[in-house]
């Protein structure tokens, strides 16, 4: 037994030590460390009872997984976050509301939180697992548990989903974590839906070995996140760099460090092995976890390249095109091509203040509020017309337009593209002139004459 149990220590500490990576420095820009000297203190507030992602002790320490990330950054990024002292997670909220900190390192990102704050990407990603008594049958669908009852703790965005996701489940809350699991323990509430890094360490650590895993919820997984006062968007991107710098292995790491009991003080062979069944489900779970996480942060990673990759490429496009390209809603115009202000002559702040019809000769406003209109149904796409822009010097410009209807922030809108063709009309209009005037007289010739009697004729 003593050599098991010693065979367990180990073994634990040499995953922490192979977890256990050297920190190093995030290189900030000039603008961005003066944005920091002028802020001053950056200050936070946390749930003082979240054991084991975070906890403030009676000494006023700041511990947990969470303790350890924020350390992680401020060593990486050289800042210091210091710990505004709350009485619970509800003052927490409130102080933040308030403006009295800056940010609050751990929580979902919900809609009524968006009303005050602003989030990073997530700091930590966590399944949310259900949790039954043993002999509780495996749970596939939450919506097939008719009239069974689950315990929350108060105040969690869970109670919130569940009662608008499943109104099948009856909800009964308590005011911690450790009593939301006696109460299924107890046979009380035939489950709980917590993370899953909080229920292995509940368990572990309370010996509450007739629970078990009994199914996962789809698309309830925590994306816990830094949530930052919404004023302080530069500080959140400054975040964000020391969260991306955070690998997948070092959350590993932490999560060993804390989810974790002390075997030696375990006396009964039974227990040893309960722990290392339940050890190892655990350790699959993050590994399969972790995959799905890995295998999704890179394919976030390529869509995001090559995102960036077509927007510069389109932007170059767009930039340099040469023929003028405008946005029109509301007829207004909300972006325009270099080459639609050099066709126009007017600056960007000036056409921003514009309907697109001042741009429009007097005589040809019905025909292309005619054409916007049967664009904006859909109809006539890509069908060219012309008409003549006025521009700010006042002169008349001959343009031809091809367009197609399109959303824009919302609204049904039109994208469209000018050509100038001022020369090639007025070449026109210079071959329809001679070929029924006499070029040296400048008087109307036969073919002129033989025209009209052509359509006199008709008309009679």
């Amino acid at each position: 037994m003593l050599k098991l149990n010693r065979f367990l220590i180990i073994f634990i500490f040499f995953i922490i030590s192979l977890n256990n990576l050297f920190s190093e420095k995030i290189e900030l820009t000039e603008y961005e460390r003066e944005y920091l000297n002028n802020l001053g203190t950056i200050t936070m507030a946390v749930d003082n009872d979240w054991m084991p992602f975070e906890y403030v002790d009676e000494k006023g320490n700041f511990t947990g997984i969470v303790a350890d990330l924020i350390a992680l950054i401020e060593e990486r990024l050289d800042i210091k976050i210091e710990l505004v002292p709350t009485r619970d997670w509800k003052e927490t909220l409130e102080y933040s509301k308030a403006g009295k900190v800056h940010i609050i390192p751990f929580l979902n990102q919900t809609e009524e939180r968006e009303k005050w704050l602003i989030f990073t990407e997530p700091l930590f990603e966590d399944a949310n697992v259900l949790i039954t008594r043993q002999e509780h049958p495996f749970i596939g669908d939450l919506a097939l548990q008719e009239n069974k009852t689950m315990v929350l703790p108060k105040g969690t965005s869970i109670e919130e989903r569940v009662k608008r996701d499943y109104p099948n489940i009856n909800i009964i809350t308590t005011n911690t974590e450790k009593e939301a699991f006696d109460l299924v323990l107890n046979g009380e509430a035939h489950m709980t839906l917590r993370s899953l890094t909080i229920s292995a360490y509940t368990i572990r650590k309370e010996n509450l070995f007739n629970l078990k895993v009994a199914g996962r919820v789809k698309d309830y997984t925590n994306y816990l996140r830094i949530g930052v006062l919404k004023d302080y968007e530069i500080l959140r991107d400054i975040l964000n760099k020391g969260v991306e710098s955070i690998s997948l292995q070092e959350k590993e790491g932490l999560i060993s460090k804390h989810v974790y009991i002390k075997v030696e003080e375990i006396n009964n062979y039974a227990m040893v092995k309960r722990i290392l069944l339940f050890s190892l489900i655990v350790a699959l779970i993050l590994l399969y976890i972790n995959y799905v996480q890995k295998v999704e942060a890179d394919k976030k990673k390529k869509i995001l390249i090559s995102l960036k990759e077509s927007e510069e490429k389109y932007k170059l496009l767009f930039e340099n095109a040469a023929e003028a390209i405008i946005v029109i809603s509301e007829n207004k115009i909300k972006i325009a091509n270099p080459m639609f202000y050099y066709l126009t002559a007017y600056e960007k702040e000036e056409l921003e203040k514009m309907i697109f019809i001042e741009l429009v000769y007097e005589e040809d406003i019905h025909r292309v509020l005619a054409f916007y209109k049967e664009r904006l149904k859909g109809n006539k796409n890509n069908i060219p017309y012309q008409f003549r822009l006025v521009n700010k010097n006042k002169k008349v410009i001959w343009v031809e337009s091809r367009g197609v209807a399109i959303d824009w922030e919302g609204k049904p809108s039109t994208l469209n593209f000018i050509i100038d063709i001022n020369d090639k009309k007025i070449a026109e209009e210079e071959i329809i002139y001679l070929s029924y005037h006499d070029k040296l007289t400048n008087l109307y010739n036969r073919r002129f004459f033989e025209t009209e009697l052509r359509r006199l004729d008709i008309k009679s």
